[in-house]
This record gives C-alpha cells, structure tokens and sequence, in this order.
C-alpha cells in the first residue's frame, strides 16, 4: 500500500470538506452577512487558499441541486473575484 498516496488524498479530502462547509456557511446567511463573509475571506486570505476556494465555488456553484442556492453562489464568486482583484492586484 503507498501510504503517502493514501495520505495526500486523505488531505485533499478534508480540504475540499472544508472548503464545502464554508461555502454552505455562507448559504446559511443572509446576502449580506454572507458577501461580507466572502469579501473578508477574498481579502485575507493567500493565493493557494483563494484557489481552492475559488475551485470549490465553482464546483458547488454548478453541482447544487438548489437552483437558488446556484445563483447565489455565483453572486459569491463574483464578490470574491472583485475583491481579489482589488486588493490583491488583479486576477490570478
């Protein structure tokens, strides 16, 4: 058995977990609490991690069984991307 195979892949599963907790957090709350939530974490956050967030808004935001709960999460990523671009110099 190739434990560090098993053990990355473990990571990778938490992390994405973790990403969908927050994005689903974010459902939870009204339009603005959640795009100040987004806003904050866009602004704060290093380059790695707004990229597997970014992946996991765009996996939610196409993947939810709620047409709604689509929208609003691509409101979220537009919300995220501006933010970004503001305050970190542009887009990745």
């Amino acid at each position: 058995m190739n434990w560090e195979n098993l053990l990355r892949k473990t990571g990778e599963f938490v992390q994405h977990a973790t990403y969908a907790a927050l994005v689903e957090s974010w459902l939870r709350a009204d339009d603005d609490t959640a795009h100040a939530m987004v806003a904050r974490y866009a602004e704060a956050s290093p380059a790695d991690e707004r990229a597997r967030l970014e992946e996991a808004l765009i996996t939610h935001g196409t993947t939810h069984f709620d047409l709604q709960a689509r929208a609003r999460m691509m409101r979220f990523y537009g919300t995220f991307k501006v933010v970004e671009m503001v305050c970190h110099g542009g887009l990745r």
